[in-house]
């Protein structure tokens, strides 16, 4: 194998020990509130300008697989998905996906100039995202 190209493998390994050893030990119990807000930093230096672009830029960035899912007045429904997920959710007990949740409650602010908070939840190997919105915002789908 040629060392100057990286597998996948490789990829998500790397990746795993960073968000799921690394960062747990030098952030200890404010690993939640300052990877929220390490997203939304993030998101403020991107240019994202709608849903499908924001998907595109999770699975570019090496979040995972990422699919808006329903769009309902002030909610947006998104899941989290593939190999990095599973590999991130397979190494620790409690993965932190705070870093992704800050980031698309930034993004979708930025987008529909609304103020945003995201919530998630861990269900069969995937993570549910729920962003919402003060009010009720008009995004494609």
């Amino acid at each position: 194998m040629d060392d100057s190209v990286q597998s996948p493998e490789i990829n998500t390994f790397s990746l795993a020990v960073l968000r799921d050893r690394l960062l747990p030990d030098l952030l200890q119990e404010d690993e939640a509130n300052i990877l929220y807000w390490a997203g939304k930093g993030l998101a403020t230096r991107e240019s994202l300008t709608s849903i499908t672009t924001i998907e595109v830029y999770f699975n570019r960035a090496g979040f995972g697989n990422l699919k808006a899912l329903a769009h309902k007045g002030s909610e947006i429904e998104w899941i989290l998905s593939g190999p990095v997920v599973l590999a991130r959710l397979t190494e620790r007990d409690e993965p932190n996906f705070y870093l992704e949740a800050g980031f698309l409650a930034q993004v979708i602010e930025t987008l529909a100039n609304v103020g945003t908070e995201t919530t998630l939840k861990i269900e069969d190997e995937e993570v549910h995202f729920t962003t919402l919105c003060e009010q009720a915002i008009d995004l494609p789908i």
